[in-house]
């Protein structure tokens, strides 16, 4: 698509945003998904969905302290490269 650019960005960075982990926390108490959530930014709109999708397979925390899971980021990895999240 020619209307965006696109960088490489840090599995911990993604997984930080606020719209993932709200999205995942959501997921795993089985919240609707809201489709206003983070409306206004697209970036928390993708990471929000992401995040939702993360919290069907992965059952365990993301984050330790303030730090996203080792062990998250590579399920997430896997995710990515098999084609379960986009």
């Amino acid at each position: 698509m020619a209307n965006y650019t696109s960088k490489t960005v840090k599995l911990s960075t993604i997984m930080g945003r606020a719209g993932f982990v709200r999205g995942f926390a959501e997921a795993r108490r089985g919240v609707p998904f809201d489709p206003e959530a983070f409306a206004s930014d697209d970036r928390q709109v993708w990471s929000y969905e992401r995040g939702r999708l993360f919290g069907l397979i992965w059952s365990r925390p993301i984050k330790v302290g303030r730090r996203v899971d080792h062990e998250a980021q590579a399920a997430f990895a896997v995710a990515l490269a098999n084609g379960t999240i986009l």
